[in-house]
């Protein structure tokens, strides 16, 4: 193959190109896309021919090849203000020279703009994710409401690239039923705050945000902003109803930056936000109704857990139930070992919030069909790490947040996060990994069809005392080939 073959054999732009900037060779998807011949590229000074200029520009990666003596290779990213693209150029030394002596270069070009969009995407997605980690989190701490709304207005307000000004405020409906009354405030102005006090159902967009129990939204003063006063500025508004079982619990009011409009991506986090808000509210509306009776308050302590669950699930549209059914799986395990019942009821527990940790990756990778690369695995990776930083500071009566962080540690030190080797695992962690992935493995996935319960056997014996533990997997068969285990 000549050298015209193998250049012509890349899909970047690709030159051969000396150190006075004059073309000596150029692949075909170069010349294609200055639609020009070769030979009309061939001699061609570079600047000139590709960016208008008579003299290299500003950070040109050839000019430093040259610089450093024309041995070693340069790689950048630049970014091209006039097209608006990104561009991941590299020059590398040939060893070859022109007939007049000059050092011959391989230069390569990669338009890389959707990578980086991708990339920033991801990036704010994450972020925002991150943002509904810190409310949930919040719900779990032993902190007054009025903290807790305070606390979470200020996290909504500070989230990232949604156009929200640093202003806002949280009503909630106290003793009468049809009207909002103004808990916790950031930035607002005393007449906003005094005129805003109590605000009825269908007054202003607030109210009609808790009588219709939809968003309200406006970049202007609109005909709905029936509450103004003296010297008002022009504003829009983001108003979003805290809902639960039909019941009008409150109203987020966020206010939004001039000139600003929401984006698809900003009114989701928006929601999830009002969604986990109205959560709390119900949780703690319940834990204060049932104060009195343990009985009552170890039910609710159990359907909060199960709620957590379906938050981080409902985030991850393609494991629904996976919480639920490892739970279920544990748990059996557990009682076939003859563990004490209390430590059988915490494995339980933490098998319905083993992957809370979920709600801080972006939902686009989540539920991405297909294999994921390896960027987005290692953000998937960080879930086990992550619940265990939402379930650290919640005073379980067992090890939840030690369990949900090893759940994918494995007895040869090759899990994660922290590669613990066996002896340091707890015995709810390893029962936790068997029914993970027997779980995992047997059930449907919308972008894949269940591998089947003899598939997940065969993966857990193969692996048995390697990555798992021999007698939790030796009981997990127990159950499902002698007794007959299926998930409810």
């Amino acid at each position: 193959m000549d050298a015209q073959a193998i250049l012509d054999a890349m899909p970047a732009y690709a030159l051969l190109i000396d150190s006075t900037h004059h073309i000596v060779g150029a692949n075909k998807a170069f010349y294609q896309a200055m639609n020009l011949d070769l030979p009309d590229v061939i001699g061609a000074y570079c600047p000139k021919l590709v960016h208008g200029l008579n003299h290299p520009f500003h950070g040109c990666p050839l000019e430093e090849a040259v610089a450093m003596g024309g041995l070693e290779s340069v790689e950048r990213e630049l970014f091209d203000p006039a097209r608006r693209h990104w561009i991941k150029t590299a020059v590398y030394p040939t060893g070859q020279f022109t007939e007049d002596g000059h050092p011959i270069f391989l230069h390569t070009a990669e338009d890389i703009t959707a990578q980086k969009l991708t990339a920033k995407r991801l990036t704010k997605e994450q972020k925002l994710q991150h943002a509904i980690s810190e409310i949930l989190r919040l719900s779990l701490k032993d902190i007054s409401l009025d903290d807790i709304l305070k606390k979470a207005l200020n996290i909504i307000l500070a989230a990232p690239q949604i156009g929200l000004e640093k202003k806002g405020c949280i009503f909630l409906v106290e003793d009468d039923r049809e009207t909002l009354v103004m808990k916790v405030q950031v930035g607002l102005e005393e007449p906003v705050k005094q005129s805003c006090a109590r605000v009825g159902f269908g007054t202003c967009l607030c109210g009609q945000a808790a009588l219709t129990q939809s968003i309200q939204y406006s970049t202007t003063l609109d005909e709905r902003h029936s509450i103004t006063y003296p010297g008002i500025s022009d504003h829009g508004h983001t108003c979003l109803p805290l809902v639960s079982g039909g019941r009008t619990l409150g109203v987020i009011n966020t206010y939004l930056k001039k000139g600003r409009r929401r984006d698809s991506e900003g009114k989701k986090f928006l929601i999830t936000a009002a969604n986990v808000l109205s959560g709390v509210l119900v949780r703690r509306q319940a834990e204060m109704e049932l104060k009195a009776s343990i009985g009552r308050l170890q039910r609710t302590f159990k359907q909060t857990i199960l709620t957590i669950s379906k938050i981080s699930e409902e985030i991850d549209q393609y494991t629904a139930g996976h919480q639920k059914r490892v739970a279920q799986m544990a748990r059996a395990i557990a009682q076939e070992m003859g563990l004490d019942p209390d430590r059988v009821e915490g494995i339980e527990v933490a098998g319905l919030v083993h992957d809370i940790g979920k709600v801080a990756v972006p939902a686009s990778i989540l539920s991405k069909p297909g294999r994921l690369n390896e960027f987005e695995m290692g953000l998937v990776r960080t879930h086990s790490e992550t619940g265990y930083d939402i379930l650290k500071e919640v005073d379980f009566p067992w090890p939840i947040a030690q369990i949900v962080r090893q759940h994918h540690e494995r007895l040869n030190n090759s899990g994660y996060p922290d590669k613990i080797p066996g002896e340091s695992m707890l015995m709810e962690a390893k029962i936790l990994a068997v029914a993970d992935v027997f779980e995992a493995m047997s059930s449907h996935r919308p972008y894949r069809p269940g591998l089947g319960v003899s598939a997940a056997l065969n993966e857990l014996l193969q692996k048995k005392g390697t990555f798992f533990d021999s007698e939790v997997v030796d009981t997990c068969l127990k159950l499902v080939v002698e007794k007959g285990f299926k998930f409810n």
